[in-house]
């Protein structure tokens, strides 16, 4: 009997974008940071999204398909 590893059968995200960083303004906590980062992350296109409070950018992976530059909202309250 043939011996298969189930680790290696499991399908892996091969999704793989542009990777961009953004200034991000307007944040004045941490709650903030994580309300843009969910909003990214549900956007279309977008495959993932950190937001760094600390020095207010947010790193975005996108589909470069999708989009040739990602347009981000601005002035938009979260």
């Amino acid at each position: 009997m043939e011996t298969i590893n189930i680790f290696e059968t499991k399908e892996k995200n091969t999704k793989k974008g542009i990777k961009e960083s953004f200034p991000v303004t307007g944040m004045t906590c941490a709650s903030c940071a994580a309300s843009v980062e969910s909003v990214l992350k549900h956007t279309e296109g977008v495959f993932d999204a950190n937001v760094n409070f600390a020095n207010s950018s947010v790193l975005v992976e996108y589909d470069a398909v999708s989009y040739t530059h990602l347009t981000l909202p601005t002035n938009r309250e979260v």
